[in-house]
């Protein structure tokens, strides 16, 4: 992780440790630690609230929308998806709405 974002040497832990509790609140069957080592400055980067806010919407977005697939395995995988703006992620669900309960 301070390879990829060595600013998080300068993080207070408590910071760092509430950040990925927020972002479990959010995501409980998700892998949060693994998100956050992936994408360390997608995730540390700005406000807590910021980051926090934006991943509830877009993970609310994409469950509504793509009811039966394994998000969190999306997640885990490409975990800056949840940090898409939401109008492209309104776009994602139209397109991808039918197919994704194989994922």
């Amino acid at each position: 992780m301070v390879r990829l974002y060595p600013r998080v040497l300068d993080m207070d832990a408590q910071e760092i440790a509430l950040r990925l509790l927020d972002l479990k609140e959010h995501l409980p069957a998700t892998n949060v630690l693994s998100m956050v080592e992936t994408a360390p400055a997608a995730f540390l980067q700005g406000t807590r609230t910021q980051v926090t806010q934006q991943v509830a919407a877009a993970a609310a977005l994409l469950r509504a929308g793509l009811v039966g697939a394994r998000l969190e395995r999306m997640y885990e995988e490409v975990p800056t998806l949840l940090l898409e703006p939401l109008e492209s992620l309104q776009v994602c669900v139209c397109v991808w709405g039918g197919g994704l309960s194989d994922i």
